[in-house]
């Protein structure tokens, strides 16, 4: 709701800084990819892995998000910092792969 207020410029100055004081992400995509990222970090340390099962019960989301930032590495749509977070807790990008 709040960000369609501030799309429609119904937000003052004041209500946007302290929507942002308080980690209010105002783009809807970056506030999606962090409520993941949290999601697959807190899977990692119950699981040590990132390998989410397509039926993981409390999440099954999780693991369409994960087949879609493999897809989005590979088509080079990742950011860089999005690669070197996902790297940073061993996310692997080509689980398939024979080593």
């Amino acid at each position: 709701m709040q960000r369609k207020r501030k799309k429609k410029g119904q937000l003052s100055n004041e209500q946007v800084a302290l929507l942002k004081a308080t980690n209010f992400n105002f783009d809807r995509y970056v506030s999606q990819w962090n409520e993941m990222l949290l999601a697959l970090v807190a899977f990692k340390e119950e699981h040590n892995h990132c390998n989410v099962p397509r039926d993981f019960e409390p999440n099954p989301q999780l693991s369409i998000w994960i087949s879609e930032m493999r897809k989005r590495k590979k088509k080079g749509q990742l950011s860089k910092e999005q690669v070197a977070i996902l790297e940073a807790i061993n996310f692997d990008f080509d689980p398939y792969m024979i080593l």
